[in-house]
């Protein structure tokens, strides 16, 4: 799981926004916890949505640019680059037969 992370993560363009998101989620739990007033939660929500709409957007568009054989090559090429991150998928993916 951890290589499977790391691997999304890099080649993820929008692994940070996805992290953005998770700060917000937090936030908003934080928030209800204490007892915040509703417009407070709201307006977090709001801002959690705005920057999950984007985030569908930028991957629509990233999905219809790509070919498959895209797609796999940046995978590829990202375990390649950094094996060492990568023993399981660098033996079982790249070097399976």
């Amino acid at each position: 799981m951890k290589e499977a992370k790391l691997l999304s993560e890099l080649t993820d363009p929008n692994a940070e926004s996805h992290e953005t998101i998770k700060r917000f989620q937090r936030r908003i739990l934080e928030l209800d916890k204490s007892n915040a007033p509703q417009n407070e939660i709201e307006a977090v929500q709001n801002l959690q949505a705005q920057v999950e709409n984007e985030v569908r957007e930028r991957e629509k568009a990233q999905t219809n640019n790509l070919t498959d054989q895209q797609i796999v090559d940046l995978v590829e090429n990202a375990i390649r680059s950094r094996p060492q991150d990568f023993p399981f998928l660098t033996k079982y993916y790249l070097n399976a037969e």
